[in-house]
């Protein structure tokens, strides 16, 4: 059996977004659009497929997360989120409380910006639109809501 991995969910939402800028090259030359203004169900496949796989996949693993967790799917909005979620806040500044983490902006090739939602303590979506950080100023990790608000930075993979 392999090592334990000592990773972060900050981590592992780095290694998506790198698939996802790894697999763009791919996409045009199939002629399967992923920008925000243009994508449809193909993109959606292929980005969700790759979160589940790199960041929902090993989370289920991790020492640190309770068992039976389930998280939002990638680039889903919910009027509501009362289970775990992915957590954004800054690593700079104020170390703002920014809230739940939705998808990395597909407008450029670069995924350089993050999409999030604010919502209230009791898991209401405060705002109507959704809202962007640059990536690099991205902090992440798990909120499970059902156990008092647990966050959850650093992970012990195995399996």
């Amino acid at each position: 059996m392999d090592e334990p991995w000592e990773t972060s969910v900050t981590e592992l939402l780095g290694i998506f977004r790198e698939s996802l800028i790894a697999v763009v090259p791919s996409m045009e030359l199939a002629r399967i659009p992923w920008k925000k203004s243009s994508s449809y169900d193909d993109w959606d496949d292929v980005s969700e497929r790759l979160y589940d796989v790199i960041v929902v996949r090993p989370l289920a693993y991790a020492r640190e997360v309770p068992k039976g967790v389930t998280l939002p799917k990638y680039d889903y909005i919910y009027s509501e989120y009362k289970n775990a979620f992915i957590h954004v806040e800054r690593k700079s500044g104020d170390k703002a409380d920014l809230g739940v983490f939705v998808a990395f902006s597909a407008t450029r090739p670069d995924f350089l910006e993050v999409e999030y939602k604010k919502i209230l303590p009791t898991g209401a979506v405060v705002e109507t639109e959704t809202l962007l950080v640059p990536y690099e100023d991205c902090l992440f990790s798990i909120v499970c809501p059902d156990l008092g608000g647990l966050k959850i930075y650093g992970l012990t993979i195995s399996g």
